[in-house]
């Protein structure tokens, strides 16, 4: 029983180590600064970057400075760090696994939203730029909840 303990530890360990790039580890700060509104309310904070395994889906997360009453994060994720960094215009999709290309999920605050219609957010010169993209999710208690990031201009 005890090999099949070790394999098991040695296969999560290798999984922990292994599930994001070396240079864009979970909660890789890009030096970067961002603002975005949500619901009317402006947000100020510094950038992070992840890159998930096997899919290399790339995510640029913008959190809220400490200063702020709530903290909250915006995290965008892309297909690939590559087709970011190229920039265009992306379609907001809901939460994917894997997203395709061309396409962002858009997480508030660590929850998934599908858009509340069709949007679409740029990147140019690598920076997110984005305007009045309408959230919906149920939540647990089967309510509706609904934001709108007013505007968004993230730099990574």
């Amino acid at each position: 029983m005890k090999p099949l303990h070790l394999n098991l530890a040695t296969i999560l360990f290798s999984l922990l180590i292994f599930s994001c790039k070396k240079e864009d580890k979970i909660g890789s700060k890009s030096g970067k600064k961002g603002t975005f509104t949500i619901d009317n309310i402006t947000y100020h904070g510094e950038t992070s970057t992840q890159t998930f395994q096997p899919s290399l889906n790339y995510s640029i997360l913008c959190s809220a400075d400490l200063s702020n009453t709530e903290a909250i994060t915006l995290q965008l994720t892309f297909h690939n760090i590559e087709e970011t960094k190229t920039g265009g215009d992306f379609t907001i999709m809901g939460f994917a696994l894997n997203v395709p290309s061309g396409k962002v999920s858009v997480v508030i605050d660590g929850l998934d939203y599908d858009p509340d219609g069709s949007f679409t957010l740029n990147i140019s010169n690598k920076k997110i730029s984005m305007n009045n993209v309408k959230n919906k999710r149920i939540d647990m208690n089967d309510n509706l909840i609904k934001h709108t990031i007013n505007s968004a201009s993230i730099d990574f």
